[in-house]
């Protein structure tokens, strides 16, 4: 287990049994966002004092945390297999439940990559079709060679 995870996404509490952060946004409604598990106030992962280090640590950095990490994501994202997709789908999930990805892009994120997905899909059923063809057409090209050696 991982420190910070999210309430009820895992073991130990009941399915549906998840707390929710009881926290007030600057709009003034409760947050409602899952709250992480070792939280023992229930608080999610932005209003949570476990986690005020780090959130103040990329507070300091600024735009350049937030662009650095973007370009970090964008260049280790490997989605040519469909393994890498499923690692990467399984690390969307859990990075999802921690607070560290909007749920909004996470659902994004998910789409492409499934779209990506069908796609190479598609492409190897081409590359495979004429594979075949091409086999077929070689079978047949030599079967008729056989045949007008036979008449000769």
């Amino acid at each position: 287990m991982t420190s910070h995870e999210v309430a009820g996404d895992a073991g130990g509490e009941a399915q549906g049994a998840r707390r929710l952060c009881p926290a007030t946004t600057r709009a003034g409604r409760v947050c409602n966002t899952p709250a992480l598990r070792d939280d023992p106030a229930g608080f999610c992962w932005v209003h949570s004092t476990l986690t005020a280090e780090k959130r103040k640590e990329w507070q300091r950095r600024g735009g350049a945390t937030t662009i650095g990490r973007r370009a970090i994501l964008l260049g280790t994202i490997d989605l040519s297999t469909p393994e890498s997709c499923c690692r990467f789908f399984e690390s969307l999930v859990r990075a999802t439940l921690r607070g560290e990805v909007a749920v909004a892009r996470s659902k994004a994120a998910s789409e492409i990559a499934e779209a990506l997905l069908r796609v190479r899909g598609g492409v190897l059923l081409d590359e495979r079709m004429s594979a075949v063809e091409q086999l077929l057409a070689d079978l047949g090209a030599a079967a008729a060679g056989r045949g007008n050696e036979r008449t000769h």
